[in-house]
């Protein structure tokens, strides 16, 4: 029988099961970063109000099933590894966004775009992982 050692980075197995709980790890630390943030938002911005927050909240998951559709179907044609790369390039414009949001509609519009990120980082991890074990021959992501 062979040892399974988790922190043996030269079997592909091994290197594609880290980068996949770090990049999920990345994609919903990106995606949920305002729930934890939401009680100092509204002490520090002053025009903000508890009906706001649920309005983010639920913006953050709405585009997530037609994101799922979609983004399912660009993995099968890509790859787990192209598409979530690009996935978390594009995903880092509507984060600064937010950051820097000094209205409501600025936050709003950013939640929206960040909903995608959130609804699918299981979606290609699951694929990349997938793969990588049931096909050892198929390298994705090293």
């Amino acid at each position: 029988m062979e040892k399974f050692n988790v922190l043996d980075f030269k079997q592909p197995r091994i290197r594609t099961m880290h980068y996949t709980w770090i990049a999920f790890f990345l994609t919903f630390f990106v995606w949920f970063n305002m729930a934890p943030l939401a009680t100092t938002m509204l002490a520090s911005i002053d025009w903000l109000t508890k009906d706001h927050i649920k309005i983010l909240a639920i913006s953050n998951v709405a585009l997530t099933i037609p994101a799922r559709i979609i983004i399912g179907s660009l993995i099968d044609k890509y790859g787990p590894k192209r598409v979530f790369s690009v996935l978390m390039i594009l995903a880092s414009i509507p984060v600064f966004f937010f950051a820097f949001g000094d209205t409501f509609i600025q936050l709003l519009v950013s939640r929206l775009l960040l909903g995608p990120t959130g609804g699918n980082s299981g979606d290609e991890l699951l694929a990349g992982t997938r793969f990588q074990i049931l096909r050892p021959d198929i390298r994705f992501w090293g």
